[in-house]
């Protein structure tokens, strides 16, 4: 879903006991029924959750009882399963990067070219140096994971 056009964000996360993912998508670039259909075509649309009316209803006439209304609050799960499994999760990144990041990374293709000079250039230092306790950033705020690069001897590679 990340490398979808117009899809902005996947965040994991859980409603009640089901493990979900939260995407935000630009309306003027992706419509919700072309999302939905994407995600029964990686089937992954087993229950879909709107948040109003509108997307209830336009939900409900392409998954039926699979649509579900709900307010209910995400529990975010902030782990992006591909990354977090690399050194890349200890590389600062805006919410739209680690999501394509991911998804790169879950196609196994390389996600290089999606990274800033100045996160190529510590990117290039976390894996010279993977036995170093490299802070997390994933989860963590653009600022604050750049923060913590830096306090953790990143300095030179920190634009």
């Amino acid at each position: 879903m990340g490398l979808m056009e117009g899809v902005v964000e996947t965040r994991p996360g859980w409603i009640g006991k089901m493990e979900v993912v939260e995407v935000t998508y630009d309306p003027q670039v992706v419509a919700l029924d072309a999302l939905i259909a994407k995600a029964e075509k990686c089937d992954c649309a087993l229950k879909v959750f709107t948040r109003s009316d509108a997307q209830q209803r336009v939900a409900k006439s392409k998954l039926g009882a699979r649509a579900v209304r709900s307010d209910a609050a995400l529990r975010l799960d902030d782990d992006k399963y591909y990354t977090s499994r690399t050194l890349l999760a200890k590389l600062p990144m805006t919410p739209l990067q680690a999501t394509l990041v991911n998804e790169r990374l879950a196609a196994k293709k390389d996600p290089s070219d999606l990274l800033s000079p100045s996160q190529r250039a510590l990117w290039r230092r976390l894996t010279k140096e993977p036995q170093r306790k490299w802070p997390k950033a994933i989860g963590v705020s653009f600022a604050k994971a750049w923060a913590a690069a830096k306090a953790h001897g990143a300095q030179a590679t920190v634009r």
